[in-house]
């Protein structure tokens, strides 16, 4: 729902709050109320909610604004993860770990990705050593990974090119630097320690806070940068 959220008002003002005017057992109190408006269409819903106090309220608008920056400023991986996660559990209904192939194939058409048929996907599935009609959530995450993979890795990246015939699995801290400066035009990236940051941020993986940070292909092809 974070993705959703378009404004957070300290305010009574709402059709929520309109029902209860009315009612003498509710009591509103202006600064105790706030309305959150959210939703993907040009009306929006609201969901409108009353704390014990004008501080509780202050540190709810607080905490929910500093979600809304975090989901917006989320290094890509994870906001695909969190995209993932959100297809694979509105089509595991019953939470239990497990989607049909054919609930795959319904959500890859729902997102623009063409499935020529059933076979495609079973077969997909059978090189990932899954031959089970059921897919958990880790194996559905891989499938799509890959399939985002093939369809990106058709799209020439200017400085993979350069490789040649070289057999290349990483894009190197120096290597990217080149690619800002030369494509991007980014002179920023003149100082290799703000490119080691932005690599570290874009990534979000401690394990991967080394000297000499890296891009992988795959990295590189499904997560523009």
């Amino acid at each position: 729902m974070r993705r959703e959220i378009k404004e957070i008002r300290a305010s009574k003002n709402s059709r929520d709050f309109d029902w209860y005017q009315e009612d003498p057992t509710v009591t509103l109190e202006q600064a105790h109320c706030f309305v959150i408006l959210y939703g993907t269409e040009f009306r929006l819903k609201t969901l409108s909610l009353q704390a014990t106090s004008e501080e509780e309220v202050n540190m709810w608008i607080k905490g929910l604004n500093w979600l809304l920056q975090d989901t917006l400023q989320a290094p890509t991986p994870l906001q695909i993860e969190r995209w993932l996660r959100k297809q694979f559990y509105t089509l595991d209904r019953n939470r239990e770990d497990k989607i049909s192939v054919k609930d795959l194939k319904n959500m890859l058409s729902q997102v623009n990705y063409r499935v020529p048929n059933m076979r495609f996907l079973r077969d997909r599935l059978t090189e990932l050593e899954q031959r089970s009609r059921e897919i958990n959530y880790a194996q559905f995450a891989v499938l799509c990974r890959s399939l985002m993979y093939d369809a990106q890795k058709t799209i020439p990246i200017p400085f993979t090119e350069t490789f040649g015939e070289r057999e290349r699995t990483k894009i190197s801290l120096e290597d990217f630097q080149k690619f800002l400066l030369d494509y991007q035009k980014d002179m920023w990236a003149t100082d290799l320690h703000k490119v080691r940051e932005f690599i570290f941020h874009f990534l979000h993986d401690p394990l991967r806070e080394i000297e000499e940070p890296y891009f992988t292909l795959e990295e590189v092809w499904c997560h523009p940068v």
